[in-house]
């Protein structure tokens, strides 16, 4: 049946607190399970060019220890933690298409993860107005995938010893050091500001699956991602709290920029992968205002401006040229090139509001009006900007937006009703009241003949209740 998804899941978690004097030591331990079965239907249409059945099913366990304490003759704060994870995913994915020239997909394999981190943290008024705060972290992590039962259409792409020609299992280990210093001065009570740098590192992702023939790897790899962030900001407070600023400008410049793709080879299902762009950078700025001009009557406004470039970013696809007369077509390997285009879900500008004010009824509680209205800039899905991929001439095939959103304004209303003691509320809601139609994802499968478009949600209204006690 398509689109039916089963979800089992169950957990258990143990927190531990002790208290030393100034001292205090907290320990957590967790174990988490869940298996899915899912039957998706990626073209969206009554013929099959692409569907998955899917079936997975992990556990992971996690132990987390900290340990924070405060001198007494300086106002100097510390703490100290490690962390451990360890997980385990199960995987098989049956890809079915209908389209000419393309063999099903069968990918079962499992993965394993292992993961450690030990660091400290500090926070430090040095001065009367002044705060240093920071902390640093080694990371290491290892990998493990096991693709040995990997099929391609009829045949089998991993084969047991000793007629293995590639490595199905392929194990990756990884460290970094990360980290983060803040320094912040207080200009009096309510206003503040504050300059921030953070050097952060995100683990390698692997992709099963890419292989279309005996030489092909089944497994590959992208590098470990780090970031520089630069950030600049403040905070304000006016008239009695009644008005409210937060500023940031902030700039991130990425190594190993990790990018999901479609990839759109010849001859093979399309496959959703993760890859490296060299660099990449992302820069703006953002603010929040909040205002209460009469009692009761909140007014927030959120402003964001990005801007965000690769750097260095090229990737190869294959192509299939015609040939003359019957002659089947021949595979050509292209680059293409991203170098200069705008990041994947990275809109220029982002504008939203809230206003909602509390009418009192005394003894009857009291009734909230709300309103919500949001703006989204042009946002693109992929790294050609929304244009997918080019023919194997250079030239895209798809218009404008085929892979991206034009800019969209939703915007939403709620009553809610609250009673004088606190403990119930009724509310009765509405979602893009105007029933904006737009997209939230897209993704390009032109080897298969289709684009993919995940739209948001319509106009949705409803009531819900809560109760306290």
């Amino acid at each position: 049946l398509i689109g039916r998804t089963t979800v089992d899941s169950y957990g258990t978690s143990l927190r531990g607190d002790w208290q030393l004097d100034s001292a205090s030591i907290t320990s957590i331990s967790s174990y988490e399970f869940y298996e899915v079965d899912q039957v998706q239907d990626f073209d969206f249409m009554p013929i099959v060019l692409l569907e998955n059945f899917l079936n997975h099913e992990a556990w992971q366990f996690v132990q987390s220890i900290d340990f924070q304490d405060e001198l007494d003759d300086v106002p100097f704060r510390y703490g100290i933690g490690a962390y451990y994870l360890m997980d385990h995913l199960e995987y098989e994915q049956d890809q079915v298409t209908g389209a000419p020239g393309i063999e099903p997909r069968f990918r079962p394999y499992t993965q394993e993860t292992w993961s450690f981190n030990v660091g400290m943290t500090f926070s430090w008024e040095f001065l009367d107005d002044f705060t240093l705060e920071g902390g640093a972290r080694y990371n290491w992590e290892r990998k493990r995938m096991d693709v040995t039962g990997f099929e391609l259409g009829e045949t089998q792409v991993c084969r047991p010893p000793p007629l293995d020609l590639v490595d199905c299992v392929q194990q990756y280990t990884y460290d970094a050091p990360t980290g983060e210093l803040t320094l912040r001065y207080h200009f009096n009570e309510d206003i503040s500001s504050y300059v921030k740098y953070t050097h952060g590192w995100k683990g390698a992702q692997l992709n099963a699956g890419t292989a279309k023939s005996l030489a092909d790897e089944p497994i590959s790899a992208a590098d470990p991602e780090t970031i520089d962030a630069f950030e600049i900001g403040m905070h304000g407070e006016w008239w009695d709290g009644r008005i409210a600023l937060d500023l940031a400008l902030f700039h991130y410049t990425y190594s190993d920029y990790q990018v999901f793709i479609i990839q759109n080879d010849f001859g093979s299902i399309p496959q959703r992968v993760v890859i490296n762009a060299d660099d990449a950078i992302y820069y703006g700025a953002e603010a929040n205002l909040q205002v209460s001009p009469i009692e009761n009557l909140n007014l927030i406004g959120r402003f964001g401006w990005n801007e965000s470039e690769f750097l260095d970013f090229t990737r190869q696809q294959v192509y299939a040229i015609p040939q003359p007369g019957n002659n089947p077509p021949e595979a050509l390997q292209i680059n293409l090139v991203y170098t200069g285009n705008q990041l994947p879900n990275a809109p220029q500008f982002k504008v939203s509001g809230t206003a909602d004010y509390t009418l009192e009824l005394g003894r009857f509680g009291s009734l909230i009006p709300r309103y919500d209205v949001s703006w989204t800039d042009d946002v693109y899905f992929d790294p050609s900007e929304g244009r997918g991929d080019p023919g194997a001439n250079g030239e895209f095939l798809f218009p404008e937006f085929a892979i991206g959103q034009p800019s969209y304004v939703l915007h939403s209303v709620r009553l809610t009703w609250r009673s004088a003691s606190g403990n119930l509320e009724l509310a009765g809601w509405a979602r893009n009241l105007t029933d904006e139609v737009y997209k939230v994802y897209a993704f390009n499968a032109q080897a298969i003949g289709f684009v993919g478009n995940f739209v948001g949600q319509p106009r949705t209204y409803g009531v819900s209740m809560l109760l306290s006690w």
